[in-house]
């Protein structure tokens, strides 16, 4: 299994993250999202047109996203651009996945559409940076925590 591979099945398992992202004066927000990997370097996340994230983001397109795993002492960190997706055929696929990802959570409805802050959105996150480490079983200065796309 290739590095890409690995980091796919990764997200597959573990499909929520911290986002952050910086407001106009330079204040940090950090949000809890779901998200749908279309590939290492393209994921997915839906938002509303008026929440921080989303506000943040479109003033300032930044991103950078952390997904971790207790159990095996693990994480993925991302950073890169945001992007409104525009293509019909891929919100219909995305919003296909999401829904996917939130019925197999107790409480369906994810925490966005519990909230009152405008049309939903599907944000593109456009992945610059990727680096994958497990920390689990392996001794403290190893070369093989670290991967890097």
């Amino acid at each position: 299994m290739t590095d890409k591979e690995k980091i796919l099945e990764y997200i597959a398992k573990h499909k929520a993250a911290a986002l952050a992202t910086v407001d106009d004066d330079g204040v940090l927000h950090s949000a809890a999202v779901y998200i749908y990997a279309k590939d290492s370097k393209k994921w997915y996340t839906i938002s509303k047109l008026d929440t921080k994230k989303a506000r943040n983001l479109a003033a300032q397109p930044r991103f950078s996203a952390t997904i971790f795993d207790r159990s095996d002492n693990s994480t993925l960190q991302a950073r890169g651009i945001a992007k409104v997706e525009k293509d019909d055929d891929t919100i219909g696929e995305i919003m296909n996945a999401m829904a996917k990802i939130y019925g197999s959570e107790r409480d369906y409805l994810p925490p966005v559409a519990k909230i009152q802050a405008g049309d939903y959105v599907i944000i593109r996150l456009e992945v610059e940076w990727l680096r994958f480490a497990k920390f689990g079983g392996v001794s403290a200065g190893s070369e093989d925590i670290f991967v890097e796309l």
